[in-house]
Order: C-alpha cells, then structure tokens, then sequence
C-alpha cells in the first residue's frame, strides 16, 4: 500500500503533462522514454538525502518529509490551472531540449524520494512501480491529449495535488504528534 500511495499521485501528474504535450504534437516515443527515465532515476536522489537525513535526524525526518509532499501537492494544485503554460516552454524538438523537459518535468519525483525513505518505502519495488507507471501513463497520456484536450490535463493535475497533500497529512500529522510527546 506504501508503494501505491506514492506511486499513484505521480501518475495524475504525469498524465496531465503528457496530455498536454499530445495536445501539441510531441513525438510519442521520446516523451514515453524521457519520462519514464527521469521519473525513475530521480527518486534517487532524493532517496539518498532522506538516507543521510534519517540516520541523524529520524524524529523530525517523517515531519519534514510529510510537509514536503504537502508542499508538492500544493503547487501540484496551483499549477493545474497553469498546465498549459508550463508544458508550451517544453520542447521535444533536439535531446538537449528533451533532456532539459525531462528535468523539469521530474522534479516532484526528487522531492518524493525524501519522504519515501523516511517512511521507510521498499525502494526497489517503488523505483520499478514508478518506471511502469511512466511508461504507461505518459503513453495513454499523450494518446489521450490527442484526442481530449486540455480539460482531461487540468483534472488529472488537481487530482495528483489533493493526493500529494493527503499523503504528506498522512505521513506529516503522526511525526508532528510523535515529536508534541517528546
């Protein structure tokens, strides 16, 4: 269930990107490869901080964690209505450009990995979840935009940050109460 609750929202805001770059046309299989390599790989990083973190500061770790995914869903909420802004500045046209969309596009994977390792989230099993998950979604994601529109985007955007914010509540408010009874 772990690995589904961080999985999941991830793929609502994925999809939304993805939507909105077939709306534009972008070769399917570049975005497909893009986002399933970048949304895979940079949980690690962020994996590799919670690791530091948790070995010296475990008590306030699942607190920070948890306000970080809260923090992501938020501006996951508030860049739902934006969505077509944000995804116009991005170019599938050379690599280099593909390169720098797929950064921009995974960094709510970097932010998840610190609370997924504070919450003790098995990490191979989520990084193959993820890389599935990519793949599939930013497919249907692309396929959809094609033929949907822009609405489809909006919705799977909004809904990726109410999961972000309930995840982060769920992780945030035990540690918050754990620390009060220290």
């Amino acid at each position: 269930m772990k690995v589904l609750a961080f999985v999941l929202p991830l793929g609502f805001d994925t999809l939304a990107v993805a939507i909105l770059l077939g709306i534009n046309n972008a070769p399917i299989m570049r975005v497909v490869l893009t986002f399933t390599i970048f949304e895979t790989l940079m949980p690690v990083f962020g994996i590799l901080v919670g690791g530091f973190v948790s070995l010296r500061f475990q008590e306030i770790g699942a607190l920070v964690g948890g306000l970080i995914l809260f923090a992501v869903g938020t501006h996951a909420l508030l860049e739902a209505t934006k969505l077509d802004e944000e995804v116009a500045g991005l170019s599938f046209a050379t690599l280099r450009f593909a390169l720098l969309a797929g950064a921009s596009i995974s960094l709510d994977e970097l932010a998840i990995g610190f609370p997924m390792r504070m919450a003790n989230v098995p990490v191979i099993p989520t990084l193959l979840a993820i890389a599935v998950q990519a793949f599939i979604v930013s497919t249907v994601g692309v396929l959809c935009g094609r033929k949907f529109g822009e609405r489809t985007a909006t919705a799977s955007g909004a809904i990726a940050g109410v999961a972000f914010i309930f995840l982060g509540l769920y992780l945030g408010i035990p540690a918050l109460m754990e620390l009060r009874h220290q």
